[in-house]
């Protein structure tokens, strides 16, 4: 082993790190770095990519005592190719900062874990970086720029890892895995010219301070790390081969007819069957005795092949619209009419328009569009095939004026704009449409592997809800397809081994039938392993089935979490939106069922609904932090054929939108409100569901009575106008959602939170602040940690957060604090934190907007439900 290797150096302390440098995919850049004038609402950026200059200027300035500013910028300019206004710039503000850091100190330390971090000894270090193995740091990872160089700082305190210009340079070679061999090419052959035992020496230290990815070749942690999106690729070309290759198998038993009309299905989604589309198929089928067959050749051409050749002469190509695939449908549909003007292209589904102005605005912006089909579509295609037979097979321009008396449509009129027909009325008896699951029309899907399936138990939505085109889609009254019909179409799920299986139902639990479905599903998964997921939305105001539902489910290992759509528990918000009617009640007994079951608990929230302010969004907030349930928070999305796009609902309340239809404005908020409920959603979010002040937060509301809520407010207020008095808090809301990495050090960001509790509080700085810091401390991801790990608290905090959850059982959902007896009162404790989902290795540094479902919930007596997902 090189003799140059520190195992674990006990430097500790030194200037705060408001200087710093993350390791990036692409090397090393500023973060955060001169950024007093930056506000939380902004949108942050990372600083330049620093070459070895930069990097060998910052090192001058944090480790030399001996040169002048002056003279440490002509001799960078002396030796490298870096212009002189960004040398000065740099030494400005690093100086400024350095100045502030050194007035914004704070004593509080973490604690040192029992049993203390086991140090790395020489064989496994070895073993770590052995010539096979793939090598990479932890990416993102951040420096502060300190006493001795570049610095990493441990979860501990500890500076575990300095690095100098030149190899923290060296770095943007090898941020993707490599072996030993393949690095230390690269590297000599750079401009930082490391030697093979300076680079040997270099990864020694890295695997020492924990932040070495080290695999074998084989290894399926390196996939999860590295290939999470080629493991995807590779999946999506498998299927998507193997959906070809049945495709080309179901063609050769059923040529292409030249005496009859194609039909062709759009599809673009390869890991899901298009239930839509085949719906459409089965109803035409089946349609007067199965008579469309004679002059329509149904194509089983389940996954379009946007690269192949347009067929020449009349067809018909059928488009299923949802606002992930509208793009994709419009090419298709686009490239089809360019290369064969015959082609009728008929466009339905929920991301068609049916308000007026929009129709017309639709037909105007897509000249290729010929129909657009309003509502359920399975009798009206077959109406238009019908209609159009006699002109499609003539292999000449089709009249689109014959469908006049086709209820349910637009279509292109002679001079471009869209004539409308009247509504069509819901389908009476769904048992009338065809399963074609059962009628094969999915057998292709089946042969493939396709892993997922979208299937309807019932259609229809009692409720209104003005920001959903559900209840307006299929309106009111629900109506059921035949049990018997949905058990078989579950065993041909399980019989072909479909993974998941999403239910399209609106309000699953409304019946006691609903039940016998989970009940079977349930045997189904014990007699053939599938499926393995079943996702569906449950009944909104009723529970009475829903507990056999969730039991069964979960015995079943079916279910692994609960979500419950709030949306928002504002009354004056519910009004507006047309939700008034939902009890808040019933969601409670849900949550209640989820919770007895022990599953994670997500709950929607929706920001910037109509009707909605900065206050109603704060209080919906802190709903959720009242029943300790995890929060999914989306911005609100005008959907174009939901209520709230009626031209009359949209000026009655003032409704604005921007980018991806997201709606910013309206008559109860600003756009100037919506950016800061956005930075209040960012900053909760990391704060709450990621957990960074969780436990902080419960111990503030108790020692002041003021909300979690409010009190995270005011840590935004301090940071935006005071922030060189806060740079650890205002560096880690501005940079941490940006990098979902440790601020450098967490330990920098808890005394910070001391300070503020302390001096802005007024929390007594006593045993039991020191106990929900260390407690909070220990809750939060990083790379290099290692556990078990367990610390001594001066106060049992786990005893305390046990009783807090009991009194929020026991009702006591706003007035908890008031029940429970201080944290100072509690005797000494202990806290043993343990990682089996792998978060510190796997979950840090993904993207914070692909966080869906994915937590940083370490285990211990203090967290939370967690069903192990580490990712979307």
């Amino acid at each position: 082993m090189s003799t140059q290797v520190n195992i674990l150096p006990q430097l500790t302390g030194g200037p705060a790190p408001r200087t710093v440098v993350g390791l990036v995919s692409e090397g090393p850049r500023f973060i955060g770095f001169n950024n007093s004038k930056v506000r939380l609402r902004d949108q942050v950026a990372f600083g330049r990519l620093l070459s070895l200059g930069h990097l060998e200027l910052l090192f001058g300035l944090g480790t030399s005592e001996e040169k002048s500013d002056a003279e440490l910028v002509n001799s960078i300019r002396a030796n490298f190719d870096v212009k002189p206004d960004q040398l000065k710039n740099i030494t400005r503000a690093f100086r400024a900062l350095q100045k502030a850091d050194d007035e914004a100190q704070d004593a509080w330390r973490p604690p040192t874990p029992t049993p203390p971090t086991e140090e790395p000894n020489e064989a496994r270090i070895a073993d770590a970086i052995g010539a096979t193995r793939l090598l990479a740091p932890h990416v993102p990872l951040l420096f502060r720029v300190g006493n001795s160089g570049f610095e990493h700082v441990s979860h501990s305190g500890k500076v575990d890892l300095s690095l100098t210009a030149r190899e923290l340079s060296a770095l943007r070679h090898f941020t993707a895995p490599a072996t030993i061999a393949e690095i230390t090419q690269r590297v000599s052959q750079s401009e930082e010219n490391l030697s093979a035992e300076e680079v040997k020496s270099l990864l020694e230290r890295f695997a020492c301070a924990g932040v070495l990815r080290s695999f074998e070749p084989e290894d399926p942690g390196f996939e999860i790390a590295y290939q999470g999106d080629a493991k995807r690729k590779r999946q999506e070309e498998r299927v998507t081969q193997a959906l070809h290759d049945a495709i080309k198998r179901a063609e050769e038993r059923n040529p292409r007819r030249r005496d009859a009309v194609s039909v062709f299905p759009v599809n673009i989604d390869w890991q899901i069957v298009p239930l839509a589309l085949g719906f459409l198929f089965s109803a035409a089928r089946a349609h007067d005795g199965g008579r469309l067959t004679d002059s329509f050749d149904f194509r089983p051409n389940w996954l379009t092949d946007e690269t192949a050749p347009v067929p020449d002469g009349p067809m018909v190509m059928l488009h299923s619209h949802y606002i992930w695939n509208s793009a994709g449908m419009l090419a298709c549909s686009a490239r089809v009419k360019a290369a064969n003007p015959l082609a009728l292209n008929i466009h339905g589904g929920p991301d068609v328009p049916k308000y007026e102005p929009d129709v017309e605005r639709y037909f105007h912006d897509h000249p290729y569009v010929d129909i657009a089909v309003h509502g359920e579509g399975e009798i009206t295609i077959c109406e238009i095939l019908e209609t159009l037979e006699t002109a499609l097979l003539s292999r000449n321009p089709v009249d689109l004026t014959l469908l006049d008396g086709v209820t349910g449509l637009s279509y292109r009129g002679a001079d471009g704009v869209p004539v409308r027909t009247a509504d069509r009325p819901r389908i009476k008896d769904l048992n009338d449409i065809p399963s074609p699951y059962l009628t094969g029309e999915f057998e292709v899907f089946a042969e493939a592997g396709v892993p997922s399936v979208i299937m309807e138990t019932n259609r229809g939505c009692p409720y209104g809800c003005t920001f959903c085109d559900w209840g307006s889609a299929t309106a009111s009254k629900i109506r059921k397809f035949d049990l018997e019909r949905v058990f078989a179409e579950f065993e041909w799920c399980a019989r072909n081994k479909i993974e998941s299986i999403g239910l399209a139902d609106a309000n699953f639990g409304t019946f006691q039938r609903d039940v016998e479905i989970a009940k079977r599903t349930a045997e189904l998964k014990k007699t053939y392993g599938y499926p393995m997921e079943l996702g569906t939305n449950y009944a909104k105001n009723s529970v009475k089935y829903l507990k056999p539902i969730v039991d069964t489910l979960v015995k079943g290992n079916i279910i692994a979490k609960g979500l419950l759509s709030l949306q928002s528990m504002d009354e004056d918000t519910l009004s507006v939106i047309n939700r008034a009617n939902i009890r808040l009640s019933k969601y409670e007994a849900l949550a209640a069922e989820f919770r007895a079951n022990k599953l994670p608990l997500y709950v929607d929230l929706m920001m910037g609904l109509p009707g909605s302010t900065i206050k109603s969004f704060c209080n919906d907030l802190q709903e959720c932090v009242d029943r300790e349930v995890y929060p999914k928070v989306h911005p609100t999305q005008l959907l174009v054929n939901s209520p709230m796009n009626e031209p009359a609902y949209r000026e009655q309340y003032g409704i604005k939108i921007g980018p991806s239809e997201m709606l910013t404005s309206c008559a109860t908020f600003t756009e100037d409100d919506y950016a800061e409920m956005t930075k209040i959603r960012r900053i909760y979010l990391v704060a709450e569901k990621f957990g960074i002040l969780r436990h902080a937060l419960r111990y503030a509301r108790q020692e002041t009575g003021q909300r979690e809520i409010d009190l995270l407010t005011r840590l935004m207020v301090a940071v935006d106008n005071d922030g060189d008095r806060w740079p650890a808090l205002r560096f880690t809301f501005l940079y941490v959602p940006a990098v979902m990495v440790p601020p450098v050090d967490w330990g920098w960001f808890m005394a910070d939170l001391h300070r503020f509790f302390v001096e802005q509080l007024g929390i007594p700085d006593d045993a039991a602040l020191d106990s929900a810091l260390r407690a909070q401390h220990a809750m939060i991801p990083a790379p290099e940690r290692q556990f078990p790990e367990t610390i001594e608290l001066p106060c049992d905090y786990a005893a305390w957060h046990a009783d807090v959850l009991t009194a929020k059982e026991n009702g006591h959902l706003q007035d908890w604090f008031k029940t429970v007896a201080p944290l100072r009162s509690y005797g000494a404790g202990i806290l043993t934190v343990t990682d089996p989902n792998q978060i510190c290795e796997q979950a840090l540094g993904r993207s914070f907007n692909s966080y869906i479902w994915s937590l940083w919930e370490l285990s211990s007596e203090i967290a939370r439900p967690s069903d192990g997902a580490i990712t979307a």
